[in-house]
């Protein structure tokens, strides 16, 4: 799931400086895919070449509009929705995790996986 996400960011450029709403929707849109499959923020602030702070912000706003059922949110994601919900759910070891974490931030991504349902 995470190559499938880093192909995208790179074939639509979403790790480039660009302010159109288009884009900013696609960019939070995957902000929240990747934190909900258990990503730390700093991982995810890597892939898109941005700082952490603006993935915090970022998943703040997706929430706020699809709270708010924000219609160009939608539309600006349908492909990227349908594309992931295609895509098979990538599953983790919990005893391999556990054994491999060697800090705090290790132990907390193994409690946002097993949050999800991810193991």
């Amino acid at each position: 799931m995470v190559d499938l996400i880093k192909k995208i960011i790179k074939n639509d450029r979403l790790d480039k400086k660009c302010r159109k709403v288009s884009t900013v929707n696609k960019r939070i849109f995957l902000f929240n895919a990747l934190r909900n499959r258990g990503l730390t923020l700093y991982q995810i602030a890597a892939m898109f070449k941005m700082n952490h702070s603006t993935i915090i912000h970022g998943i703040k706003r997706y929430n706020e509009f699809t709270a708010a059922l924000d219609v160009s949110l939608k539309l600006d994601t349908e492909a990227y929705r349908q594309i992931l919900e295609n895509a098979p759910q990538q599953k983790y070891s919990l005893e391999k995790d556990i054994l491999e974490a060697e800090t705090m931030q290790e132990l907390r991504t193994i409690k946002r996986r097993l949050y999800n349902n991810l193991y």
